[in-house]
Protein backbone atom coordinates (compact mmCIF):
# COMPACT_ATOMS: atom_id res chain seq x y z
CA UNK A 1 0.00 0.00 0.00
CA UNK A 2 2.60 2.40 0.91
CA UNK A 3 4.26 1.70 -2.56
CA UNK A 4 1.43 2.31 -4.63
CA UNK A 5 1.03 5.46 -2.38
CA UNK A 6 4.41 7.05 -2.95
CA UNK A 7 4.96 7.05 0.66
CA UNK A 8 7.26 5.62 2.94
CA UNK A 9 5.79 5.40 6.40
CA UNK A 10 3.07 3.47 7.78
CA UNK A 11 0.27 4.74 9.44
CA UNK A 12 -0.97 6.90 7.41
CA UNK A 13 -4.31 7.80 5.63
CA UNK A 14 -5.41 8.51 2.29
CA UNK A 15 -7.92 10.86 0.43
CA UNK A 16 -8.12 11.79 -3.63
CA UNK A 17 -3.90 10.35 -3.49
CA UNK A 18 -3.12 12.31 -0.89
CA UNK A 19 -1.26 10.80 1.91
CA UNK A 20 -1.99 12.33 5.85
CA UNK A 21 0.12 11.03 8.66
CA UNK A 22 -0.03 11.78 12.02
CA UNK A 23 -2.47 13.44 13.86
CA UNK A 24 -1.14 16.87 13.40
CA UNK A 25 -2.27 16.96 9.52
CA UNK A 26 -5.70 16.35 10.55
CA UNK A 27 -6.36 20.22 10.14
CA UNK A 28 -5.20 20.16 7.07
CA UNK A 29 -7.38 17.55 5.49
CA UNK A 30 -10.16 19.19 7.35
CA UNK A 31 -9.38 22.00 5.67
CA UNK A 32 -9.18 20.55 2.17
CA UNK A 33 -12.31 19.17 2.48
CA UNK A 34 -14.17 21.97 3.54
CA UNK A 35 -12.81 23.81 0.19
CA UNK A 36 -14.44 21.29 -1.50
CA UNK A 37 -18.09 21.71 -0.06
CA UNK A 38 -18.24 18.80 1.99
CA UNK A 39 -19.02 19.77 4.98
CA UNK A 40 -22.96 19.79 6.45
CA UNK A 41 -22.78 22.51 9.21
CA UNK A 42 -21.06 25.17 9.83
CA UNK A 43 -20.16 24.19 13.53
CA UNK A 44 -16.35 24.73 14.77
CA UNK A 45 -13.89 22.61 13.41
CA UNK A 46 -13.70 18.48 14.36
CA UNK A 47 -9.74 19.07 14.85
CA UNK A 48 -8.76 22.20 16.31
CA UNK A 49 -5.19 23.53 16.43
CA UNK A 50 -3.73 24.25 19.80
CA UNK A 51 -4.06 28.61 20.17
CA UNK A 52 -0.48 29.13 19.46
CA UNK A 53 -0.83 31.82 22.88
CA UNK A 54 0.88 30.13 25.81
CA UNK A 55 -1.14 30.17 29.39
CA UNK A 56 0.69 31.46 32.35
CA UNK A 57 3.43 28.94 33.58
CA UNK A 58 6.02 29.32 36.50
CA UNK A 59 9.49 30.54 36.22
CA UNK A 60 11.38 27.54 35.45
CA UNK A 61 14.89 28.91 34.61
CA UNK A 62 16.26 26.42 32.46
CA UNK A 63 18.89 26.10 29.83
CA UNK A 64 16.81 24.09 27.46
CA UNK A 65 19.35 22.83 24.11
CA UNK A 66 17.79 23.17 21.14
CA UNK A 67 18.72 21.01 18.14
CA UNK A 68 18.66 22.78 14.57
CA UNK A 69 19.61 21.89 11.76
CA UNK A 70 20.12 24.80 9.30
CA UNK A 71 19.26 22.63 6.11
CA UNK A 72 15.91 21.60 7.34
CA UNK A 73 12.84 23.74 7.13
CA UNK A 74 11.13 22.40 10.07
CA UNK A 75 13.86 24.16 11.90
CA UNK A 76 12.91 27.31 10.64
CA UNK A 77 8.87 27.00 11.30
CA UNK A 78 9.98 26.63 14.64
CA UNK A 79 12.47 29.16 15.93
CA UNK A 80 10.30 32.03 17.18
CA UNK A 81 7.54 29.93 18.59
CA UNK A 82 11.13 28.34 20.40
CA UNK A 83 12.00 31.69 21.20
CA UNK A 84 8.71 33.14 22.51
CA UNK A 85 8.48 29.57 24.79
CA UNK A 86 11.67 30.22 26.73
CA UNK A 87 11.50 33.91 27.44
CA UNK A 88 7.37 33.29 28.72
CA UNK A 89 9.53 30.53 31.24
CA UNK A 90 12.26 32.91 31.87
CA UNK A 91 14.46 30.23 30.29
CA UNK A 92 17.35 29.98 27.86
CA UNK A 93 18.07 28.57 24.54
CA UNK A 94 21.09 26.68 24.00
CA UNK A 95 21.00 26.38 20.31
CA UNK A 96 23.22 23.09 19.27
CA UNK A 97 23.49 23.15 15.22
CA UNK A 98 23.34 19.89 13.97
CA UNK A 99 24.24 17.84 10.63
CA UNK A 100 21.44 16.89 8.01
CA UNK A 101 21.06 13.04 8.26
CA UNK A 102 22.63 12.48 4.87
CA UNK A 103 25.58 14.28 5.83
CA UNK A 104 26.16 12.41 9.42
CA UNK A 105 26.37 9.41 6.31
CA UNK A 106 22.39 8.06 7.17
CA UNK A 107 20.57 6.58 4.69
CA UNK A 108 17.62 8.29 3.32
CA UNK A 109 15.49 6.43 0.98
CA UNK A 110 14.03 8.37 -2.14
CA UNK A 111 10.79 7.81 -0.88
CA UNK A 112 11.52 9.86 2.43
CA UNK A 113 13.26 12.65 0.51
CA UNK A 114 10.39 12.87 -2.07
CA UNK A 115 8.01 13.17 0.58
CA UNK A 116 10.20 15.87 2.73
CA UNK A 117 10.15 18.16 -0.32
CA UNK A 118 6.44 17.86 -0.86
CA UNK A 119 5.80 18.47 2.59
CA UNK A 120 8.00 21.51 2.51
CA UNK A 121 5.58 23.01 -0.75
CA UNK A 122 2.99 22.67 1.26
CA UNK A 123 4.26 24.01 4.35
CA UNK A 124 5.62 27.09 2.20
CA UNK A 125 3.01 28.32 0.10
CA UNK A 126 5.10 31.31 -0.96
CA UNK A 127 7.47 30.50 -4.24
CA UNK A 128 10.74 31.72 -5.09
CA UNK A 129 11.86 31.65 -8.84
CA UNK A 130 15.37 31.77 -9.21
CA UNK A 131 17.00 32.43 -12.41
CA UNK A 132 20.34 32.54 -13.97
CA UNK A 133 21.83 35.99 -16.00
CA UNK A 134 23.70 33.96 -18.68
Amino acid sequence: MRKKFGHYLGGIFVYEGECYWGIDRLPLLEKRLKKLGLRKNDGPDVVERKSEEMKEVKKLDLEIDVLWSARSPYSSLGNETIIRSCEKISSKSKLKIILPMVMRGMKVSLKKREHTLQRIAKEFPIRTVFHSET
